[in-house]
């Protein structure tokens, strides 16, 4: 199929900038300006509001099925998550201008600006885009080594994910300067809050007690990757975890403490970028010969910070473990005494 219209190389427009503030009613409120940033926000055509309702769904389900919660039993959903991105590509580069038309999503690559693709992804990742998204059929796309698969749905994430990001600018800077109208107008409040919180958490840092599993060995029960948390890095993805199992029954990981040691609390920070359940349900397991292991704490909901408290238990081994299939990766286990 070919395009039925000629689509204008015209650049994409631009959200006007807010005026410079004047006077110290409009340095506090901005009001001015989220009057300038909200007329052209309300000012998108029946068409773009429907083309950007497209785009969000389709992009949607493109990232769930790149990066699933839960494996799929059938196997990678990325070839899946490809041809989304496809249609969400499609419709988030009609959705940057009325004016813009076209057929095919090949089409849309031909005759809109080159410019525009290169500003979301740098001109060497242009050829790979149109390969990924263009040049080959869902068929071939299928048949993709694994490590071609996770490039063609990288690149095509990020360009669809910078048309949005461009599109959405004047929603953008509506928060931002709802957010200046905030910190302005309140700053002193601002500042109180945070000089009291940060006496109570200095209060409460000097009452902690120290992290016995600090610089102790530890091991997991598998390894998908070894992560890099001082670097924020982990099977390619911006992460805080320090360790990733495969999937198998009742992943674990485990600390030597040395030697017998007497504690009764440990606090467990679950992965916060991504798929908090996959931990769940959780068990803290203590033993002294890493062959009899005694249950002292079990989380059954979701979490982001957990504090396992429970009676003071003396052993040399600490190991949570997941009580189900899964895949486990924390970003930190303190074990302390109290």
């Amino acid at each position: 199929m070919t395009d039925s219209a000629q689509v204008p190389t015209v650049e994409v427009p631009k959200p006007a900038p807010a005026a410079p503030p004047r006077g110290l009613v409009e340095w506090f409120w901005r009001g001015k300006a989220l009057r300038q940033v909200r007329e052209y926000a309300h000012g998108l055509s029946t068409v773009e509001q429907s083309r950007l309702a497209h785009a969000q769904t389709a992009l949607e389900l493109a990232d769930r099925a790149r990066d699933p919660i839960d494996p799929l039993r059938s196997g990678s959903s990325l070839a899946l998550s490809i041809s989304l991105y496809r249609e969400a590509a499609y419709w988030a580069l009609l959705c940057q201008d009325a004016g813009f038309s076209g057929q095919t999503l090949a089409g849309l690559f031909e005759t809109l600006p080159q410019e525009l693709f290169e500003a979301a992804i740098g001109p060497n990742r242009v050829p790979d885009l149109k390969l990924a998204l263009v040049d080959r059929s869902f068929v071939e796309t299928a048949d993709l080594a694994a490590e071609h698969l996770q490039r063609d749905a990288n690149v095509a994430h990020d360009f669809v994910h910078y048309l949005l990001a461009r599109k959405l600018q004047p929603a953008t800077r509506t928060g931002r300067l709802l957010l200046q109208r905030s910190v302005r107008t309140f700053g002193l409040l601002a500042v109180v809050v945070a000089v009291t919180w940060g006496a109570v958490t200095g209060i409460q840092r000097a009452l902690l007690k120290p992290d016995l599993a600090a610089g102790k060995p530890w091991r997991a029960s598998s390894s998908l990757e070894t992560c890099k948390p001082l670097q924020h890095s982990c099977t390619g993805t911006h992460t805080d975890i320090f360790f990733h199992t495969v999937e198998e029954a009742n992943p674990w990981v485990e600390f030597d403490l040395g030697r017998p040691t007497t504690f009764a609390v440990v606090d467990v920070t679950n992965r916060s970028d991504c798929c908090p359940d996959r931990a769940v349900p959780l068990a803290v397991e203590v033993s002294n010969d890493q062959t009899r292991w005694r249950e002292v704490a079990r989380r059954q909901d979701t979490f982001s910070q957990w504090r396992a408290k429970f009676a003071p238990q003396t052993a040399r081994y600490v190991r949570l473990r997941s009580l189900r299939r899964t895949l486990l990766h924390l970003e930190k286990v303190a074990v302390r005494a109290g």
